[in-house]
């Protein structure tokens, strides 16, 4: 039996990957010059695959926002007013 549904662990390794893309192709686009057009992948294609990746991470997330709400699992997110401080004082001090 797994802490969390398998939803979210998805969810969470899809990010997982979309971030390490981005940050592969965020890297070839920033260090690319115009006598070298291919850092670590080719400038144009890193463009491509860094615009397609940021549409599937927004698309991600709305599909988190989404399921949360569905699943009945933002219950876990709310935040507490009765409590709040007390709260964020055990957790700075944490």
């Amino acid at each position: 039996m797994y802490l969390y549904p398998l939803w979210i662990r998805l969810w969470h390794a899809l990010n997982a990957i979309l971030i390490i893309i981005l940050i592969i192709t965020g890297i070839s686009m920033q260090y690319t010059d115009k006598s070298n057009l291919v850092f670590i992948i080719d400038f144009a294609a890193a463009v491509k695959w860094h615009n397609i990746t940021a549409v599937i991470l927004v698309i991600s997330y709305v599909f988190f926002l989404t399921m949360n709400i569905v699943s009945g699992n933002a219950r876990y997110y709310r935040i507490s007013r009765k409590n709040l401080f007390s709260e964020l004082d055990k957790q700075f001090r944490y």
